[in-house]
């Protein structure tokens, strides 16, 4: 099973509409439509599981979710919460439960979306931001890892710091099993392993970053962060 997981930078408005556009054809294609119609680059299987965060009520109208649903995705929550910004899940695996609860001890409203396929349960959140939020990041981190009891994945937007992550028990850093790879360690400017997932009774098969490319004709990546894809095995 191959999972993604992108912040989009809703947080800001600047070139909002064609960075999500963007965004949207660098996970379904795997590169600008352009690169595929003129055939410098062949189509990308899509993910089975995207999970975004940041994501905002003009661009999950806009772009998020014609685009997914049109690939034979199934958006949860198919209306989310008010909020400023949110997080969802894309799958193209029929999904058997669903739910968003709030993290412990969030300052910012902020959620957990959890969706539950045959065999796996995934796990999204966009954890406390600001490096004063350690403590409420842990509590948030450590919440969900308590709850992977079954085969399942946590993949999202972390915030952390290494120093803030509490004991994983069974479950396992991804990007830690597939070696450390350097190339894939930063997810946030330069040093910052903000982007995060960790799994629990599935074998990692694959993890690396990718999204830092230019979008043209802005001149700027999609997003301020990298997204992670990852590959586990499933039986």
């Amino acid at each position: 099973m191959h999972l993604t997981s992108w912040n989009l930078y809703g947080l800001s408005d600047t070139h909002l509409d064609v960075r999500t556009e963007a965004a949207m054809m660098r996970l379904l294609l795997g590169g600008p439509v352009t690169d595929v119609l003129t055939g410098l680059r062949a189509p990308a299987r899509p993910p089975d599981v995207v999970c975004l965060q940041e994501v905002t009520a003009r661009t999950l109208a806009a772009h998020i979710r014609p685009h997914l649903e049109a690939a034979g995705f199934t958006v949860f929550p198919a209306t989310p919460r008010p909020r400023e910004h949110f997080e969802v899940i894309a799958s193209r695996l029929p999904i058997v439960d669903a739910e968003v609860c709030p993290l412990p001890r969030t300052r910012y409203g902020r959620e957990r979306v959890t969706v539950e396929l045959d065999g796996i349960v995934v796990h999204t959140a966009h954890l406390d931001s600001l490096k004063d939020g350690g403590r409420e990041r842990t509590a948030q981190v450590a919440d969900i890892l308590a709850r992977m009891t079954r085969p399942s994945v946590f993949l999202g937007d972390m915030n952390l710091r290494d120093a803030e992550v509490p004991p994983l028990g069974d479950a396992v850093d991804a990007w830690e099993a597939v070696g450390r790879p350097a190339a894939h360690k930063a997810t946030y400017g330069r040093r910052m392993r903000f982007d995060r997932a960790y799994v629990h009774g599935l074998e990692v098969l694959a993890f690396e970053t990718f999204g830092g490319e230019t979008v043209e004709p802005i001149g700027e990546p999609a997003s301020d962060h990298l997204g992670i894809s990852l590959t586990v095995a499933t039986g």
